[in-house]
């Protein structure tokens, strides 16, 4: 059996702040091995109000992957922060689709003005 190896960069965030509205830019791969990565980047601190998940960058994404962004979700809800996700694309995108969550993500075509 043939396989095919995969050349993508492991998961990068870049994190800024805009006032009360943190920016995370994802990079790479969001995956079994690096979804706790996310979860520890995107705890705001009291001064939140909102955060911008960017994933235009994120090339892979699998279910350990799906389930953190979709744990994010939740964990805005709780906590009260507003959390829109922006960017998704390609594969990323695909399998948004495929499982239903393109339906349950605060997904948004363009970024929110900040």
């Amino acid at each position: 059996m043939a396989t095919t190896a995969r050349n993508i960069a492991p998961l990068a965030i870049d994190t800024e702040r805009y006032g009360t509205t943190l920016v995370l830019r994802l990079a790479g791969e969001l995956d079994m091995a690096t979804a706790t990565t996310l979860g520890r980047a995107a705890q705001p601190d009291g001064g939140t109000e909102s955060v911008i998940l960017d994933l235009e960058s994120l090339e892979f994404v699998d279910s350990a992957g799906l389930r953190a962004l979709y744990e994010l979700t939740q964990v805005s809800r709780n906590a009260g922060f507003t959390l829109v996700m922006v960017g998704a694309q390609g594969h990323v995108r695909r399998v948004m689709g495929l499982t239903g969550l393109d339906e349950m993500l605060p997904l948004a075509d363009d970024t929110p003005p900040i």
